[in-house]
């Protein structure tokens, strides 16, 4: 089968990892799968085994008609037998272009999809979009139930299929040396998040959470792996709240790993989220993790025991439960241990392509 996969961008990360699992494991079992990405951005490029061509654009509500245009001359050079999204951003686009191409579609949904401020035209499209796919595959439950009672949709037409990690590869990765800053202090404690510095993520909160973790007399740093638009609002919060020697910001990396490995604590603050992939990355490793238990993903990954979920959009919720692995070493370990038996358990990559796979494989038999 010849398959065409639409991304935005390579640039963002958890999005990119899952569609580079996903076209990988299809070429491998003889698909032949092009990535067409939006913007030419390159910075997951090296994730694909498989051809990726740019539309040279930008990924824009104001470029549609111009982006829908040339992603239809693509799609027809390509001639593929099936058309995936596999991110938010570009369902609309893959919709329509299918849609003109006479080709049958497949969108991914994600939680953190927020429809609550979007105008009524564009939830008009939208459901139009996924109300036409051949296939609707949501991340979670949560992000099922979050579309359809959204936009009013019939539950038949949407799979959940949780996403999946290749544990062996980012154990491997994580054995790379780890660059930290001259002026770490490694005799401290060190907390981590990996991710998009953008407002929706809550790392404003974790860094408020962690001036009280400081203030409480704990020896702790904070490791924030990634770049976003609000980068320089975040280093002027650490900045204002007088602990810039312990929150180091690295930068976005390609393999992030190594900084999951050395740290001691991973934390997701994020405000809403779909199924976050990094923190199943997180755990893969044996990492104690600390998540906000927002609308949709990480109370479908975290039960208690596996890990801590605190409340959304709430420092103080963060700080009380970074806290209890601070002060208790043992919880710490087993917490850590239990995380990584979760992901071994119930998301192994293999098994979860492989149910996309069939999914993909329905659409046009």
């Amino acid at each position: 089968m010849k398959i065409a996969l639409i991304l935005p961008y390579l640039k963002a990360g958890g999005t990119e990892r899952q569609a580079s699992y996903i076209v990988n494991h299809l070429k491998d079992k003889g698909h032949e799968v092009t990535v067409l990405s939006i913007e030419n951005s390159k910075t997951f490029e090296s994730l694909f085994d498989v051809p990726i061509m740019y539309l040279n654009s930008k990924n824009s509500y104001l470029r549609l008609i111009f982006n829908l245009y040339l992603l239809v001359k693509k799609i027809k050079s390509l001639n593929p037998d099936l058309i995936i999204s596999r991110a938010w951003s570009a369902n609309v686009i893959t919709s329509m272009a299918s849609y003109f191409s006479s080709k049958p579609w497949v969108l991914f949904i994600s939680g953190s999809a927020n429809l609550s401020e979007i105008s009524f035209i564009k939830k008009s499209i939208h459901k139009l979009c996924i109300g036409k796919a051949s296939k609707v595959i949501s991340v979670s439950q949560g992000a099922k139930d979050n579309i359809i009672n959204s936009l009013s949709l019939s539950r038949d037409n949407i799979e959940v299929i949780h996403n999946g990690v290749d544990i062996e590869r980012i154990k491997a990765l994580a054995e790379e040396k780890v660059k930290l800053p001259s002026n770490f202090n490694r005799d401290y404690i060190s907390i981590v998040f990996v991710g998009r510095l953008i407002h929706r993520k809550g790392i404003d909160l974790l860094i408020k959470s962690v001036e009280r973790i400081i203030h409480a007399g704990k020896k702790v740093n904070l490791i924030i792996v990634g770049e976003g638009d609000q980068e320089d609002v975040y280093k002027s919060l650490v900045l204002d709240l007088k602990i810039q020697q312990y929150v180091f910001f690295v930068g976005q990396k390609l393999n992030p790993f190594p900084y999951m490995e050395y740290s001691d604590i991973f934390v997701l603050p994020s405000r809403s989220e779909g199924f976050p992939n990094v923190l199943l990355e997180a755990m893969s490793i044996g990492k104690p993790v600390v998540a906000a238990d927002c609308e949709t993903g990480p109370n479908e990954i975290i039960n208690g025991t596996n890990g801590i979920l605190v409340g959304s959009d709430d420092y103080e919720s963060i700080y009380n439960g970074l806290m209890i692995y601070l002060n208790d070493e043992i919880k710490k370990s087993k917490y850590g241990d239990k995380a990584n038996q979760t992901v071994k358990e119930s998301f192994n990559l293999k098994k979860q392509v492989s149910l996309i796979e069939d999914q993909i494989l329905n659409c046009i038999r």
